[in-house]
């Protein structure tokens, strides 16, 4: 990994404190403007390396935000392209947590 990739990996597990326990954070105020898609999909990408069930219960979550949003029933990556970086940060903790 490269030192960009590293220190946007460390930012996203950075974010991770904000969000643990909260289940709706998406809110525009909820939303920090230091949230970087590219890091996002950095997230992204290590939630397909997870078991399954919790990559199931992330895309859940991803669908879930997208759907109450929207009000529509999303293709995967359409909609993880719509989604703000945070709510895509929420969703992952969301799913890692026991």
């Amino acid at each position: 990994m490269d030192d960009l990739n590293e220190r946007a990996a460390l930012e996203v597990m950075g974010w991770s404190e904000d969000y643990k326990g909260k289940r709706h954070r998406v809110s525009q105020e909820d939303w920090d403007p230091l949230h970087n898609i590219a890091h996002a999909w950095l997230l992204v990408e290590e939630m397909r390396k997870k078991p399954r069930i919790k990559r199931h219960k992330f895309d859940q979550l991803l669908r879930t935000t997208y759907i109450a949003q929207n009000g529509d029933s999303p293709f995967y990556e359409s909609f993880t392209t719509w989604l703000h970086p945070a709510a895509i940060c929420r969703a992952a903790v969301s799913a890692c947590e026991k």
